[in-house]
């Protein structure tokens, strides 16, 4: 390997062994501290070393590199735009995501009313019947497939999905987004 920055070679090898994608689980890393550790350098050089040789799809959130990014709809955006770049399905967090996006607007998700990053699910979604049917909901999902339906069938959260408030399903949401990326859709 050759040294692409200076003193962190051991760090990316240490990356790589954490990755262990194997196509069936997607584990998510995360790059904390303070500035000026070289965690950006290294997050770049593991991108281009190990995730793009790889082809492993990825998805990059940089607060520091986009401050744009520190509103919750932008950090939202992202993440959805990102992964769907990546053809990772993850339709429970768009599920709540459409239902933050109702909350956080009070306007109704509709076909001419959702966020363009919800594009390529706003069909699916919008045959989901309004927020609080459970059944229907259930049932709704389990087009998607039943492994979504039955994931959702003991989720105490979706029996109140219609009293929840917009801070309830930002909550829930790396929860829903962790279990989509470990089903067999991403």
């Amino acid at each position: 390997m050759k040294k692409a920055f200076v003193d962190r070679i051991e760090e990316l090898r240490h990356l790589n062994r954490a990755l262990k994608y194997d196509g069936k689980e997607t584990p998510v890393l995360v790059f904390t501290g303070i500035g000026g550790m070289g965690k950006t350098a290294l997050r770049i050089a593991f991108e281009e070393e190990i995730l793009k040789p790889k082809k492993i799809p990825y998805a990059v959130l940089d607060y520091d590199g986009d401050p744009n990014l520190r509103p919750i709809e932008a950090t939202l955006r992202t993440i959805r735009r990102h992964l769907g770049r990546q053809k990772v399905k993850t339709p429970v967090f768009d599920f709540l995501y459409a239902r933050y996006y109702e909350l956080s607007t009070g306007l109704k998700f509709s076909k001419k009313n959702h966020p363009a990053e919800l594009e390529g699910v706003v069909t699916i979604l919008t045959e989901i019947p309004g927020f609080g049917n459970v059944p229907k909901i259930l049932y709704a999902l389990s087009k998607i497939g039943l492994a979504v339906r039955d994931r959702l069938l003991h989720k105490e959260w979706l029996y109140r999905i219609r009293d929840l408030e917009p801070r309830d399903v930002l909550n829930l949401l790396p929860e829903v987004l962790a279990e989509d990326l470990e089903s067999p859709f991403s």
